[in-house]
C-alpha cells in the first residue's frame, strides 16, 4: 500500500532541506518496495513485481530534481518523475506466485507460470502541479501517488505458462495481462485530467526539452512488443505440437473425476485428520505445497519419451538404458509401456515395487503428490481404505478422496523422518509449538524426496518452491482468520473457492 511510501518520503522531506540524492533514493526505493509487496499485483493474476529497474528510477528522479534546482521556473517535476516510473518498468518481470485461472488458449488449464514479463512499460502521465516548498509536502506526495497509480493502469505484460492441452500433454501457453495496482484492484483516479496519458509527440518533445535524459515510452514499448511476439510465437508452436500429439497412452490426462480445487483441498484436509495429522500448521503446509505443486490439479506423470532425443534419454536415465544401442532405444521408446518398464520396472533398480509387465505405466505418478509405483499404491490404499483398491483401480488416485488419502499416507511416512532429521526440535507431527516456516520446510522436503532441505540453500526447490509455499500458507492462514470473523458476523470470502 502507499501508506509506507508516503511515510518514508514525507519523513525525509520534513527532516530539513533534503539532499537531492536522499530524496531521489527514498522515492525510488519506497516505490520499489510498494510494488513488490502483496497485495500489489497485476489486475489479472495478482502477481507483484519481481525485478524492476530501481536504479534507473533513482537516476531519473535525481536528474529531474537537479534540473528543477537549477531552473528559475517551475518545471513539471511530477511528470518528469512519472517518466522515471516508465524507466523502472522497462523489461521488468513479475513474480510467479499465482497461476492464471484463465486457461491458455487451446488448453484445459494452467499448471504454473514459467515467465512473467513486462512488454509495455506504460504511458507518460501528465499532471498539472506546482511545488510550493515544505508547506506543500502532502500535496506533492499525494499528487506523486496519483501519477503513479494512473501510470500503473497502462502497464502491460504476458505470462508464459505450463498448461495442459488435449489429449493430455503439457506445453507452454501465452497469456497477456494488462494493468497493475498497489492494492490489487482497479484504481479510481478520482479527478480526471484532460490528456492525462500523453502520447502527443509535441508534448513529449517539450517534456524532453525541459528534462534531459528522459526515456521514450513508445521506443520501450516497441522493443517489449518484439519480445512478447517472439514468446507468443514459440508458445503457440509448442501448443500446436502438443495438440497434435497422439492420445493413445493416456500419459498426462487430468483428473479422473474432475472436482473443484476446493473439493480436493477439503478432501485432503479430511484425509489428513483421519490419518492422525490434526495440526493446523501441518495441514496448512500440506495444502500450500499442493497448491504450489499443481494449483490443486491432478497431473499424471509423463512417461512418453517417444519424441525425446536419444542423447537426452541417455543423460536422464543413465545405466538403466545404457545397454541399448541408439537404434534399439529408438524402437523401444516408441512403445511407451515397454519403455516405462525399462526405466521404472522390476529390473530398473528404482525400488518402486513394479513386478509385472506394464506396472510402471499402470502405477505411474498420480494425484496431488505424485503417488508412484505398485508398492506405493498398495501401501497408500491399505492405509487409507484397508484394502488394495488402488491396485485394481489406480485411476482412483485422481479423485478427491483417493488423492487425499494418498497424500496423507505419504505425509505420515515421511514427515516424522524430516522432523527427526532436524534435530528432534519437535515432539512429532502434531507438536503445537511447530512454526509454520518449519512445517512448510518439512512438507516440501517430504514431497521432494528423502532429504531434509535447508532454507539457506540456493537451489531451485528452496528459492522458488519453498518461497511459494510460504506465500500460500500466509493466504490460507488469512482465509481461516476471515472465516473466524465471518462466524462472528463479518462478511468474507475464501481465496480458493473453486
Amino acid at each position: 500500500m502507499w501508506d509506507n511510501f508516503k511515510f518514508s518520503v514525507k519523513k525525509v522531506m520534513e527532516s530539513g532541506p533534503p539532499s537531492l540524492d536522499d530524496l531521489a533514493k527514498v522515492i525510488a526505493v519506497s516505490y520499489d518496495a510498494t510494488v513488490k509487496a502483496p497485495p500489489a499485483g497485476d489486475l489479472m493474476n495478482k502477481n507483484p513485481v519481481e525485478i524492476g529497474n530501481v536504479q534507473l528510477l533513482e537516476n531519473a528522479i535525481r536528474l529531474v530534481l537537479l534540473q528543477q534546482s537549477q531552473s528559475t521556473e517551475q518545471l513539471p517535476i511530477i511528470n518528469g518523475i512519472a517518466n522515471g516510473f516508465i524507466a523502472y518498468w522497462g523489461f521488468g518481470t513479475l513474480q510467479k506466485l499465482f497461476t492464471p485461472l484463465m486457461p491458455a488458449p487451446g488448453s484445459t488449464g494452467n499448471v504454473a507460470i514459467t515467465q512473467n514479463s513486462v512488454s509495455n512499460p506504460g504511458l507518460q502521465v501528465s499532471f498539472p502541479f506546482t511545488y510550493e516548498g515544505l508547506d506543500n509536502v502532502d500535496a506533492f506526495i499525494d499528487k506523486l501517488i496519483l501519477a503513479a497509480n494512473a501510470h500503473l493502469t497502462t502497464i502491460q505484460g504476458f505470462c508464459i505458462t505450463t498448461s495442459l492441452y488435449p489429449p493430455g500433454t503439457l506445453a507452454p501457453g501465452f497469456i497477456p495481462w494488462a494493468g497493475f495496482s498497489v492494492n490489487s484492484n482497479p484504481v479510481d483516479l478520482g479527478i480526471a485530467y484532460e490528456d492525462l496519458f500523453s502520447t502527443n509527440p509535441e508534448y513529449l518533445n517539450s517534456l524532453k526539452n525541459k528534462f534531459t535524459g528522459l526515456v521514450d515510452p513508445a521506443e520501450l514499448a516497441a522493443k517489449g512488443q518484439l519480445l512478447a511476439d517472439a514468446a507468443k510465437a514459440a508458445a503457440d508452436a509448442a501448443a500446436a505440437a502438443a495438440a497434435s500429439a497422439p492420445a493413445a497412452d493416456d500419459t498426462n490426462l487430468a483428473a479422473a473425476d474432475g472436482g473443484s480445487v476446493k473439493e480436493r483441498l477439503d478432501a485432503l484436509e479430511k484425509a489428513l485428520i483421519e490419518s492422525g495429522i490434526t495440526s493446523r500448521t501441518v495441514i496448512i503446509a500440506v495444502k500450500s505445497t499442493v497448491m504450489k505443486e499443481s494449483g490443486g490439479n491432478y497431473l499424471n506423470e509423463n512417461i512418453n519419451y517417444s519424441t525425446t532425443d536419444n542423447d537426452r534419454i541417455y543423460a536422464i536415465f543413465g545405466k538403466r538404458v545404457a545397454k541399448y544401442t541408439p537404434d534399439q532405444l529408438t524402437a523401444l521408446k516408441k512403445n511407451v509401456s515397454a519403455f516405462a518398464d525399462v526405466v521404472y520396472g522390476k529390473d530398473s533398480g528404482m525400488g518402486l515395487g513394479n513386478t509385472q509387465p506394464g506396472d510402471a505405466m499402470k502405477y505411474r505418478g498420480r494425484g496431488l503428490v505424485q503417488l508412484t509405483g505398485r508398492s506405493g499404491y498398495e501401501a497408500a490404499s491399505l492405509a487409507g481404505y484397508g484394502d488394495k483398491r488402488f491396485i485394481n483401480q489406480p485411476e482412483l488416485v485422481n479423485t478427491p478422496d483417493g488423492s487425499g488419502k494418498a497424500a496423507a499416507w505419504l505425509m505420515n511416512l515421511r514427515l516424522p523422518k524430516m522432523i527427526k532429521k532436524d534435530g528432534r526440535k519437535y515432539n512429532g507431527i502434531n507438536d503445537p509449538n511447530m512454526t509454520q516456516a518449519d512445517a512448510n520446510l518439512y512438507v516440501v522436503s517430504s514431497v521432494a524426496g528423502e532429504r531434509l532441505l535447508s532454507r539457506s540453500s540456493s537451489g531451485f526447490v528452496v528459492q522458488e518452491g519453498l518461497s511459494k509455499v510460504d506465500v500460500y500458507s500466509r493466504k490460507f492462514i488469512a482465509d481461516e482468520q476471515k472465516m473466524a470473523m465471518a462466524k462472528a458476523g463479518a462478511s468474507t470470502s475464501l481465496s480458493f473457492g473453486n
